[in-house]
């Protein structure tokens, strides 16, 4: 692999570890591990376990080295080098140069199906076709019925932003949890459209839901609704 890329040239390499994108996110700010492990209150050798995908941080540190980072948590964790949705590329790509050293790669097995989309209306590219596959992440080591999702539009702001990866798995949400509404297709549109809201409950024939942006009650007609899947929080897909 060529050293000296540029943050913008690690957008598009998806061939990575969580491990090896902080790795390369902490040299692109100039950052030692000692420079991490102080912030932290953990050793230098915990934040090299961290970089060689032999331990992971804990839910609540992955946010804080993350957004220290300045790289995206849920791009992080499917091996994906990608600056966070308030970082411009034009920011980015102005950092300086850094050397990149050798990759290893994880498991690409979790089949990424299409696009989701929070607002008005929505777009699913689902068609029965697999548009590519990322990592699994540590805590979906053993899990079934996986699939993952790109977000566009922006309901679900700050909870999701648009261009973000969800993982998200085959069975029902409970009150509480983030989901994707998917609805029948047409015709027209077999595939159906699909929407990322906050389940609420279900009820006499109405799926209840909430979005953040604009903050509204939204109601799906059961009828209308072919499958209800449940997005996976952070903290579990880090195994915590």
């Amino acid at each position: 692999m060529d050293a000296g890329l540029t943050f913008k040239h690690a957008f598009q390499m998806d061939t990575r570890t969580f491990g090896a994108v902080i790795r390369q996110a902490r040299k692109a700010k100039n950052l030692t591990r000692e420079d991490v492990a102080d912030r932290f209150k953990v050793t230098v050798q915990a934040v090299g376990l961290w970089e060689t995908d032999k331990a992971a941080p804990s839910s609540g540190k992955l946010h804080t080295l993350c957004k220290m980072l300045e790289i995206d948590p849920l791009a992080a964790l499917a091996g994906e080098f990608k600056a966070r949705p308030d970082q411009s590329l034009a920011e980015a790509e102005a950092t300086e140069p850094v050397e990149i050293g050798p990759i290893r790669t994880g498991p690409i097995d979790v089949e990424v199906w299409g696009i989701t989309v929070g607002g008005d209306d929505a777009e699913f590219y689902f068609n029965g076709n697999v548009i590519n596959r990322v990592a699994r992440p540590p805590g979906l080591r053993h899990a079934a019925s996986v699939f993952a999702l790109e977000i566009a539009g922006e309901s679900m702001v700050p909870r999701f932003q648009a261009g973000e990866l969800i993982y998200c798995q085959r069975v029902p949400p409970r009150p509480g949890d983030d989901a994707v509404i998917e609805l029948h297709g047409d015709d027209a549109n077999p595939a159906g459209k699909s929407f990322v809201k906050r389940f609420v409950k279900r009820s006499k024939g109405v799926i209840y839901c909430r979005q953040f942006n604009p903050p509204m009650e939204v109601e799906y007609d059961l009828a209308d609704v072919k499958e209800v899947y449940r997005i996976i929080p952070l903290r579990e897909l880090m195994g915590g």
